[in-house]
């Protein structure tokens, strides 16, 4: 964790060690001889640089890499290149693919790719440049996306992984997918799901729903009470009669007692059964 102006201040008089990589302003990788590179772990440590070792099997991008780079162009003049169908940014210079010169001699350029430090951190800003609302990472593991963020502001950009360590890679193919598409990008789902069990929906309409309320609208009217006391135009239990059985009488109408208006069946006002249980209260 520390830039690329800080290690190579370190690293000016020494051989056996180069910058392998310059992946976001606080991380730069470097490569060579473990015996240098420790030596150099060391002093940055001591400057309170964290420092984590990295996983590879040589260390690629330094000047280990020298006795093999005729032999790998010999093979790299045997492939047959195509014109890229996407636009590319090159992470040994940083620049457009369409912008750098050296693209001109394709085995050359992936020689060049293999010896010198890769340029991640200029890439991202190149990319930056071309205001992408979406970045995806197709890998293993979402470690670019990490170190991308580092590099360019992106405001309201969307980081998405193709795949993700310790969840289902089908699962987070169809999420990162699925995530695109709402963006608006275009997704060949044949193609996502060939050999997959699926089901085809019908498909929804393609217009915008019409935008109408369908509350019931509150009644207008006066309460009736049919003689009856104030109380009772107002009160479910209404009134008690003058009779040998306890005998109660009220009138309900929708103007005096509107949230009956709420409980309808078939179209039609009809007293809830939780109105009869208060009456009898």
């Amino acid at each position: 964790e520390a830039d690329e102006k800080t290690v190579r201040e370190i690293l000016r008089g020494r051989d056996g060690v180069d910058i392998g990589a310059i992946n976001a302003p606080s991380q730069t990788v470097i490569s060579g001889y473990a015996t240098s590179v420790e030596e150099i772990v060391r002093e940055l440590s001591a400057r309170g640089c964290a420092v984590h070792e990295l996983d590879v099997s040589h260390a690629f991008h330094s000047a280990q890499m020298d006795s093999m780079l005729r032999d790998f162009e010999q093979h790299a003049r045997s492939v047959k290149y195509d014109t890229p169908q996407i636009a590319l940014i090159s992470n040994v210079t940083g620049e457009s693919w369409t912008e750098s010169a050296s693209m001109s001699d394709p085995a050359a350029y992936w020689t060049r790719h293999v010896r010198q430090a890769v340029q991640f951190q200029r890439g991202m800003q190149t990319l930056e440049k071309l205001n992408p609302k979406v970045y995806v990472e197709i890998g293993p593991n979402p470690v670019l996306l990490n170190m991308g963020r580092m590099c360019v502001r992106a405001e309201g950009a969307e980081w998405l992984p193709s795949l993700r360590a310790g969840v289902s890679e089908r699962d987070q193919l169809l999420q990162s997918a699925a995530r695109l598409y709402a963006l608006g990008a275009k997704v060949d789902w044949r193609a996502l799901t060939r050999g997959a069990t699926r089901q085809v929906q019908h498909a929804l309409p393609t217009y915008p729903f019409q935008r109408r309320r369908f509350w019931i609208p509150p009644s207008v009217g006066t309460a009736v009470t049919s003689g009856l006391p104030q109380a009772a135009s107002s009160s479910p239990a209404g009134v008690r009669l003058d009779t040998a059985i306890p005998t109660f009488e009220t009138t309900l109408n929708l103007g005096g007692v509107p949230y009956l208006d709420q409980h309808r069946i078939g179209g039609r006002a009809v007293a809830p059964g939780a109105l009869m249980l208060e009456m009898l209260r």
